[in-house]
Protein backbone atom coordinates (compact mmCIF):
# COMPACT_ATOMS: atom_id res chain seq x y z
CA UNK A 1 0.00 0.00 0.00
CA UNK A 2 2.90 2.78 0.93
CA UNK A 3 4.65 1.63 -2.56
CA UNK A 4 1.22 2.24 -4.35
CA UNK A 5 0.54 5.85 -2.42
CA UNK A 6 3.83 7.35 -2.96
CA UNK A 7 2.76 9.73 -5.89
CA UNK A 8 0.19 11.18 -3.68
CA UNK A 9 2.42 11.40 -0.66
CA UNK A 10 5.51 13.02 -2.49
CA UNK A 11 3.05 15.59 -3.83
CA UNK A 12 1.48 16.24 -0.53
CA UNK A 13 4.40 16.40 1.45
CA UNK A 14 5.80 18.94 -1.16
CA UNK A 15 2.52 20.93 -0.23
CA UNK A 16 2.66 20.86 3.37
CA UNK A 17 6.21 20.54 4.02
CA UNK A 18 8.14 23.08 5.83
CA UNK A 19 9.46 25.00 2.78
CA UNK A 20 9.92 28.55 3.35
CA UNK A 21 7.22 30.22 2.20
CA UNK A 22 7.65 33.60 0.11
CA UNK A 23 4.82 36.33 0.41
CA UNK A 24 3.12 37.84 -2.81
CA UNK A 25 4.96 41.04 -2.67
CA UNK A 26 6.68 44.01 -4.69
CA UNK A 27 9.85 42.27 -5.19
CA UNK A 28 8.38 39.84 -7.01
CA UNK A 29 6.78 42.48 -9.27
CA UNK A 30 10.27 44.00 -9.93
CA UNK A 31 11.05 40.27 -11.98
CA UNK A 32 11.42 41.04 -15.64
CA UNK A 33 10.73 38.53 -18.21
CA UNK A 34 8.99 35.82 -16.32
CA UNK A 35 5.76 34.55 -15.74
CA UNK A 36 2.49 36.31 -14.66
CA UNK A 37 -0.31 33.69 -13.38
CA UNK A 38 -3.86 35.45 -13.43
CA UNK A 39 -5.91 33.12 -11.39
CA UNK A 40 -9.32 32.99 -10.76
CA UNK A 41 -11.54 31.09 -7.92
CA UNK A 42 -15.38 32.24 -8.05
CA UNK A 43 -17.05 31.93 -4.78
CA UNK A 44 -14.59 32.44 -2.58
CA UNK A 45 -13.82 34.85 0.17
CA UNK A 46 -10.95 37.95 -0.10
CA UNK A 47 -8.09 36.96 1.85
CA UNK A 48 -8.33 33.41 1.68
CA UNK A 49 -4.60 32.43 0.71
CA UNK A 50 -3.28 30.27 -1.98
CA UNK A 51 -0.04 28.46 -2.36
CA UNK A 52 2.29 27.50 -5.15
CA UNK A 53 4.91 25.05 -3.79
CA UNK A 54 7.63 23.90 -5.99
CA UNK A 55 9.61 20.73 -4.83
CA UNK A 56 12.62 22.56 -4.33
CA UNK A 57 12.59 26.39 -3.83
CA UNK A 58 9.67 27.58 -1.50
CA UNK A 59 6.41 28.39 -1.32
CA UNK A 60 4.91 31.71 -2.73
CA UNK A 61 1.72 32.74 -1.40
CA UNK A 62 -1.00 34.68 -2.73
CA UNK A 63 -4.37 36.06 -1.42
CA UNK A 64 -7.94 35.91 -3.22
CA UNK A 65 -9.54 39.77 -4.10
CA UNK A 66 -12.47 39.40 -6.16
CA UNK A 67 -12.51 35.87 -6.71
CA UNK A 68 -8.78 37.06 -8.26
CA UNK A 69 -5.23 35.86 -7.46
CA UNK A 70 -1.80 36.43 -8.80
CA UNK A 71 1.80 34.72 -8.93
CA UNK A 72 4.53 36.19 -10.64
CA UNK A 73 8.07 35.29 -10.83
CA UNK A 74 11.02 33.39 -13.34
CA UNK A 75 12.03 30.25 -13.96
CA UNK A 76 15.37 29.36 -16.02
CA UNK A 77 13.53 25.94 -17.24
CA UNK A 78 10.11 24.58 -17.07
CA UNK A 79 9.26 23.92 -13.28
CA UNK A 80 6.25 22.11 -12.26
CA UNK A 81 4.61 23.50 -8.66
CA UNK A 82 1.31 22.85 -7.04
CA UNK A 83 -1.19 24.85 -6.41
CA UNK A 84 -3.39 24.37 -3.35
CA UNK A 85 -6.21 26.53 -1.52
CA UNK A 86 -5.80 27.18 2.43
CA UNK A 87 -9.50 25.46 3.79
CA UNK A 88 -10.17 23.77 0.45
CA UNK A 89 -7.43 21.64 -0.03
CA UNK A 90 -10.02 17.98 -0.15
CA UNK A 91 -10.28 19.81 -3.83
CA UNK A 92 -6.61 18.54 -4.21
CA UNK A 93 -4.12 20.51 -6.04
CA UNK A 94 -2.92 21.14 -9.85
CA UNK A 95 0.24 20.68 -11.29
CA UNK A 96 0.97 24.13 -12.81
CA UNK A 97 3.92 24.51 -14.89
CA UNK A 98 6.28 27.69 -14.66
CA UNK A 99 7.19 29.32 -17.83
CA UNK A 100 8.10 32.52 -18.26
CA UNK A 101 4.85 33.74 -20.28
CA UNK A 102 1.67 34.83 -19.41
CA UNK A 103 -0.43 31.55 -17.46
CA UNK A 104 -4.04 32.05 -16.64
CA UNK A 105 -6.06 29.28 -14.30
CA UNK A 106 -9.42 28.81 -13.79
CA UNK A 107 -10.42 26.95 -11.50
CA UNK A 108 -12.87 25.61 -8.45
CA UNK A 109 -12.62 25.72 -5.19
CA UNK A 110 -14.27 22.28 -4.56
CA UNK A 111 -12.01 20.47 -7.36
CA UNK A 112 -9.06 22.55 -7.78
CA UNK A 113 -7.13 19.25 -9.16
CA UNK A 114 -9.41 19.86 -12.75
CA UNK A 115 -8.58 23.05 -13.30
CA UNK A 116 -8.23 24.94 -16.66
CA UNK A 117 -4.67 26.11 -17.04
CA UNK A 118 -3.88 27.65 -20.40
CA UNK A 119 0.00 29.25 -21.16
CA UNK A 120 2.44 27.13 -21.00
CA UNK A 121 3.89 24.70 -23.98
CA UNK A 122 4.63 22.03 -21.28
CA UNK A 123 1.30 22.38 -19.65
CA UNK A 124 -0.45 21.62 -22.94
CA UNK A 125 2.21 18.46 -22.53
CA UNK A 126 1.21 17.76 -19.26
CA UNK A 127 -2.71 18.05 -20.05
CA UNK A 128 -1.80 15.05 -22.76
CA UNK A 129 -0.49 12.63 -19.82
CA UNK A 130 -3.05 13.65 -17.23
CA UNK A 131 -6.01 12.73 -20.19
CA UNK A 132 -4.24 8.90 -20.54
CA UNK A 133 -4.00 8.45 -16.20
CA UNK A 134 -7.17 10.58 -15.63
CA UNK A 135 -9.55 7.37 -15.85
CA UNK A 136 -6.82 5.02 -14.27
CA UNK A 137 -6.08 7.60 -11.14
CA UNK A 138 -10.10 7.86 -11.00
CA UNK A 139 -10.32 3.88 -10.12
CA UNK A 140 -7.45 3.73 -8.07
CA UNK A 141 -8.81 6.24 -6.00
CA UNK A 142 -12.56 4.70 -5.36
CA UNK A 143 -10.22 1.55 -4.32
CA UNK A 144 -8.07 3.06 -2.37
CA UNK A 145 -11.20 4.51 -0.23
CA UNK A 146 -12.29 0.91 -0.34
CA UNK A 147 -9.89 0.10 1.42
CA UNK A 148 -10.27 2.13 4.72
CA UNK A 149 -13.32 -0.02 5.33
CA UNK A 150 -12.24 -1.81 8.35
CA UNK A 151 -15.17 -4.13 8.24
CA UNK A 152 -13.92 -5.55 4.75
CA UNK A 153 -13.61 -9.15 3.96
CA UNK A 154 -9.81 -10.37 4.01
CA UNK A 155 -11.23 -11.94 0.08
CA UNK A 156 -12.60 -8.74 -1.08
CA UNK A 157 -9.66 -6.62 0.22
CA UNK A 158 -7.15 -9.32 -1.81
CA UNK A 159 -9.40 -8.73 -4.65
CA UNK A 160 -8.86 -5.21 -4.09
CA UNK A 161 -5.20 -5.11 -4.20
CA UNK A 162 -5.11 -7.01 -7.08
CA UNK A 163 -7.16 -4.37 -9.07
CA UNK A 164 -5.16 -2.05 -7.72
CA UNK A 165 -1.88 -3.29 -8.56
CA UNK A 166 -3.56 -4.60 -12.61
CA UNK A 167 -3.98 -0.49 -12.63
CA UNK A 168 -0.67 0.24 -11.33
CA UNK A 169 1.17 -1.63 -14.09
CA UNK A 170 -1.40 0.18 -16.68
CA UNK A 171 -0.13 3.51 -15.04
CA UNK A 172 3.18 2.61 -15.57
CA UNK A 173 2.69 1.22 -19.11
CA UNK A 174 1.22 4.38 -20.29
CA UNK A 175 3.63 6.45 -18.58
CA UNK A 176 7.07 4.57 -19.97
CA UNK A 177 5.04 4.99 -23.68
CA UNK A 178 4.28 8.75 -22.96
CA UNK A 179 8.59 9.05 -22.36
CA UNK A 180 8.86 7.19 -25.42
CA UNK A 181 6.52 9.71 -27.31
CA UNK A 182 7.80 13.03 -25.59
CA UNK A 183 11.25 12.40 -25.00
CA UNK A 184 11.89 16.13 -24.93
CA UNK A 185 9.69 17.32 -22.49
CA UNK A 186 10.19 18.32 -18.91
CA UNK A 187 6.48 16.18 -18.12
CA UNK A 188 8.61 12.86 -18.83
CA UNK A 189 11.22 14.16 -16.07
CA UNK A 190 8.72 14.99 -13.66
CA UNK A 191 6.99 11.36 -14.15
CA UNK A 192 10.39 9.85 -13.87
CA UNK A 193 11.29 12.07 -10.59
CA UNK A 194 7.79 10.48 -8.99
CA UNK A 195 8.41 7.10 -9.71
CA UNK A 196 11.71 6.39 -9.26
CA UNK A 197 10.58 4.68 -5.92
CA UNK A 198 7.79 2.86 -7.26
CA UNK A 199 9.23 1.38 -10.70
CA UNK A 200 12.06 -1.31 -11.22
CA UNK A 201 15.25 0.84 -10.86
CA UNK A 202 15.87 -0.43 -14.13
CA UNK A 203 12.74 0.65 -15.78
CA UNK A 204 13.78 3.97 -14.84
CA UNK A 205 17.11 3.56 -16.71
CA UNK A 206 15.79 2.43 -19.76
CA UNK A 207 13.64 5.30 -19.38
CA UNK A 208 15.89 8.18 -18.89
CA UNK A 209 18.36 6.89 -21.93
CA UNK A 210 15.41 7.57 -24.30
CA UNK A 211 15.42 11.92 -22.95
CA UNK A 212 17.02 14.09 -25.00
CA UNK A 213 20.16 15.80 -23.59
CA UNK A 214 18.71 18.81 -22.99
CA UNK A 215 16.45 17.29 -20.68
CA UNK A 216 18.60 14.98 -19.18
CA UNK A 217 20.67 18.03 -18.48
CA UNK A 218 17.98 19.86 -16.76
CA UNK A 219 17.30 19.96 -12.88
CA UNK A 220 15.19 17.01 -12.69
CA UNK A 221 17.15 15.06 -15.04
CA UNK A 222 20.31 15.53 -13.34
CA UNK A 223 18.42 14.36 -10.00
CA UNK A 224 17.59 11.30 -11.82
CA UNK A 225 20.91 10.60 -12.97
CA UNK A 226 22.04 11.02 -9.53
CA UNK A 227 19.51 8.43 -7.96
CA UNK A 228 20.87 6.55 -10.73
CA UNK A 229 24.19 6.56 -9.64
CA UNK A 230 23.08 5.18 -5.89
CA UNK A 231 23.51 2.01 -4.77
CA UNK A 232 20.90 -0.76 -5.17
CA UNK A 233 18.48 -1.15 -2.78
CA UNK A 234 19.15 -3.47 -0.04
CA UNK A 235 16.61 -6.50 0.86
CA UNK A 236 16.24 -7.80 4.11
CA UNK A 237 18.84 -10.91 4.23
CA UNK A 238 21.17 -8.60 2.60
CA UNK A 239 24.05 -6.28 3.88
CA UNK A 240 23.57 -2.91 4.84
CA UNK A 241 24.36 -0.03 2.45
CA UNK A 242 26.45 2.59 4.52
CA UNK A 243 25.56 6.03 4.49
CA UNK A 244 26.87 9.85 6.14
CA UNK A 245 25.08 12.40 6.96
CA UNK A 246 24.92 15.15 9.06
CA UNK A 247 23.53 15.74 12.70
CA UNK A 248 21.57 18.45 14.65
CA UNK A 249 25.12 19.50 15.52
CA UNK A 250 26.25 19.57 12.31
CA UNK A 251 28.42 16.63 12.53
CA UNK A 252 28.98 14.25 10.63
CA UNK A 253 27.69 10.29 11.24
CA UNK A 254 28.20 7.23 9.40
CA UNK A 255 25.48 4.56 9.84
CA UNK A 256 28.46 2.24 10.48
CA UNK A 257 29.47 4.48 13.54
CA UNK A 258 26.66 3.40 15.44
CA UNK A 259 27.28 0.43 17.39
CA UNK A 260 24.72 -2.12 19.24
CA UNK A 261 23.09 -5.99 18.92
CA UNK A 262 20.42 -4.87 16.69
CA UNK A 263 20.53 -0.99 15.24
CA UNK A 264 16.94 0.42 14.34
CA UNK A 265 17.24 2.77 11.28
CA UNK A 266 14.36 5.19 11.40
CA UNK A 267 12.84 7.58 8.41
CA UNK A 268 11.02 10.14 9.84
CA UNK A 269 10.30 13.94 9.88
CA UNK A 270 9.06 16.68 11.44
CA UNK A 271 5.55 17.26 9.72
CA UNK A 272 4.78 13.90 9.81
CA UNK A 273 2.13 13.19 11.99
CA UNK A 274 1.82 9.38 12.09
CA UNK A 275 6.05 9.85 13.24
CA UNK A 276 5.52 11.95 15.89
CA UNK A 277 2.20 10.10 17.67
CA UNK A 278 4.51 6.96 17.34
CA UNK A 279 7.72 8.51 19.10
CA UNK A 280 6.42 8.48 22.29
CA UNK A 281 6.24 4.14 21.84
CA UNK A 282 9.31 4.74 20.50
CA UNK A 283 11.12 5.96 23.22
CA UNK A 284 9.70 3.77 25.94
CA UNK A 285 11.26 0.49 23.22
CA UNK A 286 14.79 2.44 23.56
CA UNK A 287 14.83 2.56 27.62
CA UNK A 288 13.35 -0.88 27.63
CA UNK A 289 15.86 -2.82 25.35
CA UNK A 290 18.83 0.12 25.45
CA UNK A 291 21.42 -1.88 28.06
CA UNK A 292 20.64 -5.00 26.00
CA UNK A 293 22.45 -3.54 22.79
CA UNK A 294 19.03 -1.91 21.24
CA UNK A 295 20.58 1.40 19.44
CA UNK A 296 18.54 3.88 16.76
CA UNK A 297 19.67 6.20 14.50
CA UNK A 298 16.90 8.53 13.14
CA UNK A 299 16.93 9.85 9.31
CA UNK A 300 15.12 13.04 9.06
CA UNK A 301 13.49 14.07 5.79
CA UNK A 302 13.09 17.32 6.87
CA UNK A 303 14.02 20.45 4.61
CA UNK A 304 13.94 23.00 7.73
CA UNK A 305 16.82 22.27 9.96
CA UNK A 306 15.06 24.84 12.73
CA UNK A 307 11.78 22.53 12.60
CA UNK A 308 13.78 19.58 12.94
CA UNK A 309 15.88 20.52 15.72
CA UNK A 310 12.66 21.40 17.66
CA UNK A 311 10.95 18.21 16.92
CA UNK A 312 14.26 16.20 18.39
CA UNK A 313 13.79 18.31 21.63
CA UNK A 314 9.86 18.43 22.03
CA UNK A 315 9.83 14.29 21.76
CA UNK A 316 12.77 13.91 23.70
CA UNK A 317 14.26 11.60 21.52
CA UNK A 318 17.22 10.33 23.17
CA UNK A 319 19.12 8.80 19.91
CA UNK A 320 21.30 10.13 17.15
CA UNK A 321 19.53 11.94 14.61
CA UNK A 322 21.13 13.36 10.92
CA UNK A 323 19.36 14.59 8.05
CA UNK A 324 20.62 16.17 4.59
CA UNK A 325 17.71 18.15 4.85
CA UNK A 326 16.65 17.34 1.35
CA UNK A 327 12.99 16.10 2.04
CA UNK A 328 12.39 13.01 0.02
CA UNK A 329 15.13 13.79 -1.86
CA UNK A 330 17.35 12.56 1.46
CA UNK A 331 20.30 9.80 0.03
CA UNK A 332 19.48 7.46 2.17
CA UNK A 333 16.21 7.29 1.73
CA UNK A 334 16.76 7.13 -2.07
CA UNK A 335 19.56 4.36 -1.25
CA UNK A 336 16.91 2.50 0.58
CA UNK A 337 13.58 2.89 -1.41
CA UNK A 338 11.84 4.89 1.22
CA UNK A 339 8.78 6.46 0.09
CA UNK A 340 6.78 6.85 2.63
CA UNK A 341 7.34 7.70 6.06
CA UNK A 342 7.35 6.61 9.00
CA UNK A 343 9.41 3.58 8.04
CA UNK A 344 11.93 1.54 9.04
CA UNK A 345 14.89 -1.08 9.05
CA UNK A 346 16.72 -3.09 11.38
CA UNK A 347 20.04 -4.43 11.03
CA UNK A 348 22.14 -7.09 13.06
CA UNK A 349 25.57 -7.63 14.57
CA UNK A 350 26.73 -8.51 11.04
CA UNK A 351 25.12 -6.11 9.21
CA UNK A 352 22.38 -7.88 8.08
CA UNK A 353 19.31 -6.57 7.12
CA UNK A 354 16.79 -8.70 9.21
CA UNK A 355 13.58 -6.63 9.63
CA UNK A 356 11.35 -3.69 7.61
CA UNK A 357 9.11 -1.09 8.01
CA UNK A 358 7.67 -2.47 11.85
CA UNK A 359 5.27 0.17 13.24
CA UNK A 360 3.38 -0.45 17.01
CA UNK A 361 2.86 -3.77 17.91
CA UNK A 362 4.64 -5.24 15.03
CA UNK A 363 8.14 -3.29 15.99
CA UNK A 364 7.20 -4.29 19.58
CA UNK A 365 6.86 -7.99 18.58
CA UNK A 366 9.70 -8.46 16.79
CA UNK A 367 12.11 -6.74 19.67
CA UNK A 368 10.71 -9.16 22.05
CA UNK A 369 11.86 -11.82 19.41
CA UNK A 370 15.26 -10.42 18.90
CA UNK A 371 15.97 -9.58 22.83
CA UNK A 372 13.98 -12.41 24.44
Amino acid sequence: MKLKLFTVIVLLTILFSCNKKNKASENLKERVNGYTISGTIPDIPDSTLVYLSKPVGGTQTSWIINNSFEFQGSEDEPTIAYLVIEGYRNGGFAPVWLENTDITINANKNAVKNADIIGSPTQKEQDVFNKRVDKISNEQVKLYSLMGNDQLQPQLRDSILIAIDSLEKQRITVSKDFIKEFPKSYVSTNILALSKMIWNKQDIRDSYALLSEEIKNSKQGKTIAYFLSLPDKPEIGQKYVDFMQADQNGNEVKLSDIKGKYILVEFWSSWCVPCRKSNPKLVENYRQYKDQGFEIIGVSLDEDKKAWIKAIKDDDLPWTQVSDLKGFNNEAALIYGVNAIPDNFIIDSEGVIVARTLRGILLEDKLKELFN
